[in-house]
């Protein structure tokens, strides 16, 4: 109920046809009232909005840093969980690359061996035709 509709109230009810002590009683009350009301400062909607939107912002922050705080620990433990994962998962990454390097060079190795075993091969086989053209050779010079 505002202010204004309680001073009709009262009011109205000091319009009684009888005028009472009470009634004289009640009428300075409503004086004193309306000269206060007078007196008073008028309130600015804005100023009012502001003021208390600047004493309750520090609290709203410092709910807000305290949720985020209680969060962060109850998240903790996953945030842990997670950066351990990616880190297993990063040295297992570093450790197949090391395999894979490995295995490679082994590869090449074994690639380089097989080249030189075929070119020993070719080697063999032709030194073994030559070794057979002397046979002939020598054969064929000792028939006659």
């Amino acid at each position: 109920m505002s202010t204004s509709s309680v001073i009709g109230s009262m009011q109205s009810a000091l319009n009684c046809a009888g005028k009472c002590d009470c009634c004289q009683n009640l009428q300075s009350q409503i004086n004193a009232i309306n000269a206060r009301l007078l007196n008073l400062k008028g309130v600015d909607e804005n100023t009012l909005k502001t003021s208390l939107k600047a004493s309750l912002q520090p609290d709203i922050l410092t709910a807000v840093a305290a949720v985020g705080v209680v969060t962060a620990n109850k998240l903790q433990l996953q945030i842990d969980a997670a950066k351990q994962k990616a880190t297993d998962a990063f040295l297992q990454v570093v450790e197949n690359t090391k395999k894979q390097r490995l295995l490679e060079i082994e590869a090449r190795g074994a690639r380089d061996t097989a080249t030189r075993a075929e070119r020993n091969a070719a080697e063999y086989a032709r030194q073994m035709k030559e070794a057979q053209a002397e046979v002939t050779q020598l054969k064929g010079e000792q028939a006659r």
